[in-house]
């Protein structure tokens, strides 16, 4: 995982990554003091739940690949660092799949607002 810790990230977006980190790591250590964190940070049940799911389901794809074998060729690295720049800044830019509900949440994970 890339260290994001130097970036500049709305607080939202932070616990967002951090709870992903920790989930993804090491599941056993999450607790409701973490779920918490979340919703301070102003996410919904819902979000909360994609964030699980889009994580779970990562880890999932990672050690699935990792324990086949299977290698990406050079040039899926670089359409899936194209991916990421072109769909990971603001919300508005990401597609309309990644989150269901997007035009009612707006920049919620650029201004730290919820709904």
């Amino acid at each position: 995982m890339h260290d994001y810790s130097a970036l500049e990230l709305s607080p939202r977006l932070e616990a967002i990554l951090n709870y992903a980190t920790l989930l993804a790591g090491d599941p056993s250590v999450v607790q409701e003091e973490d779920l918490q964190m979340l919703r301070k940070a102003g996410l919904s049940d819902e979000e909360i739940l994609s964030v699980v799911l889009i994580t779970c389901n990562f880890s999932f794809m990672t050690r699935l690949a990792d324990g086949l074998g299977v290698e990406l060729d050079e040039r899926m690295h670089v359409a899936a660092s194209q991916f990421v720049r072109e769909h990971g800044g603001a919300e508005e830019d990401r597609p309309a799949w990644l989150h269901a509900g997007k035009a009612t949440r707006g920049a919620a994970l650029t201004d730290g607002s919820s709904t």
